[in-house]
């Protein structure tokens, strides 16, 4: 398809690889399963960051939309390799 080969396809595809990659590091930061020991700990007790740990399952919908926005324009613009 030529929607795909357009400067605008390309712009969403690396605008949604770059989400792709900040949701990918805030649910990392925000996971519960990570011991909170030296700097960690008090960057945890922080204001901003228990807001963001409270949006943690929230931040994993988004991952996953955005994920599968990057993947079909990456198909599309690139095609499949098999």
């Amino acid at each position: 398809m030529d929607v795909f080969r357009t400067i605008e396809a390309a712009r969403i595809l690396f605008a949604s690889g770059l989400l792709v990659l900040v949701t990918s590091v805030l649910i990392m930061l925000s996971c519960r399963c990570v011991p909170s020991k030296g700097a960690l700990s008090s960057v945890r007790r922080m204001s901003w960051f228990q807001g963001l740990f409270k949006r943690h399952c929230i931040l994993w919908r988004v991952f996953v939309v955005v994920l599968v926005v990057h993947v079909v324009f990456a198909v599309g613009f690139l095609g499949l390799p098999f």
